[in-house]
């Protein structure tokens, strides 16, 4: 009886170690040339502070771990390529209740025929976003042209892509590190040449002159309420005197008094908000020409720099649309009584930005209608 009992517990262990080895790690699929990483808490899709909530809930499980075999107790990976390519990568829990979903979807003609190969299923959606996975992970890229030449090449290269091998993935490199440095349920790292311009002129105050935006990562945690994206994040380099001009330029940045939520412009491409003299601030732009061009081209420059004190900087189309151009127009705000941890606020509209600088990371996720990337205490 003990020999019969022993046996079945071997057999048990046995099985348990084989089934866990024949699932790999779904994130050693991340590309290596990110550039771009979001990862939210697959619990954090779901919930009255989601913008996915109304649209996932109907699809996941009684207690709320599974979202039809995607498991929402990991995380789940939006990101961006080098070369301009976006996608998600997320963990499968229940490969059958997914491949039965994914069919599902097939034959009512939400998606493209789904096609098998080697060990994966792939198919498309409305012909621009790839969806291939296996038994462990699911993962989605584009855009894409329709033609079957670019959609066989995309497949072949997320058939490369999902190798399941750490060393052909993004882990372990230096956005990666940036990325994993907290543990916060929604966590963003970038190189700043993944952001659009306009974003990037704003957030990266104090760069020399003459830096490279892939030499600048930009990370934060994220939190999400009602369609806006709140960044509290902070700017570094791994280059040791941009990194060092960085440090120094958020040590000039004081606390805000006033409530600057209210003093936001919703027609505006972005506004930052900021208490410093001005004299020092100037002295943060000489390597960011986008900005010092469009102050000087309105004397917005020569009103910072006498001033000290509380100031909203707002970048706006000169007509009805920003082809038109952009001009750049400065506020000064009265010192209030309120208490802020914010040191600096950047307030961009995704609709009028994202609309005219094509797609990007954070237009990709739906009821984004504005981001806010703060820097505080």
């Amino acid at each position: 009886m003990k020999s019969k009992c022993h046996f079945l517990s071997v057999f048990t262990l046995l099985v348990i170690l084989l089934s866990s080895c024949s699932k790999g790690n779904y994130v050693n699929n991340l590309p290596k040339n990110a550039v771009a990483l979001l990862s939210i808490n697959g619990e954090k899709l779901i919930g009255a502070y989601s913008p996915f909530n109304v649209l996932l809930m109907p699809f996941v499980n009684d207690d709320k771990t599974q979202l039809k075999g995607i498991d929402l107790t990991k995380d789940i990976y939006f990101f961006e390529t080098a070369d301009g390519s976006f996608g998600m990568c997320a963990p499968i829990a229940d490969d059958y209740e997914f491949h039965d979903f994914i069919t599902r979807l097939c034959n009512i003609g939400g998606l493209s025929e789904l096609k098998h190969e080697k060990d994966f299923n792939y198919c498309f959606y409305k012909n621009q976003w790839a969806i291939m996975y296996n038994n462990h992970c699911l993962l989605v890229m584009g855009p894409t042209m329709a033609s079957k030449q670019a959609q066989e090449k995309i497949i072949s290269r997320m058939q490369a892509q999902m190798d399941d091998k750490e060393e052909t993935s993004c882990q372990g490199g230096e956005l990666w590190q940036h990325h994993h440095e907290t543990t916060a349920p929604v966590r963003f790292a970038a190189r700043a040449s993944a952001l659009p311009a306009h974003m990037v002129s704003t957030i990266t105050f104090g760069t020399p002159a003459g830096t490279d935006p892939d030499d600048v990562i930009i990370e934060a945690e994220m939190t999400y309420r009602d369609g806006t994206l709140y960044m509290d994040g902070s700017t570094c380099s791994s280059i040791p005197h941009v990194k060092q001009a960085l440090e120094k330029a958020v040590g000039i940045y004081r606390p805000l008094t006033f409530d600057w939520e209210k003093e936001v412009n919703d027609t505006a491409l972005a506004t930052v908000f900021l208490n410093v003299k001005g004299k020092d601030f100037a002295a943060n732009l000489k390597g960011n020409n986008t900005l010092i061009s469009l102050l000087q081209g309105t004397g917005a420059f020569d009103q910072i720099v006498n001033y000290n004190g509380q100031t909203a900087i707002t970048l706006a189309p000169r007509g009805n649309n920003i082809l038109e151009g952009i001009e750049a127009k400065v506020r000064r705000i009265p010192q209030g009584n309120k208490k802020n941890k914010e040191r600096l606020v950047a307030v961009f509209n995704t609709d009028k930005i994202m609309g005219h600088v094509g797609p990007s990371l954070f237009s990709s996720l739906g009821k984004i209608k504005r981001v806010v990337f703060l820097i505080d205490d």
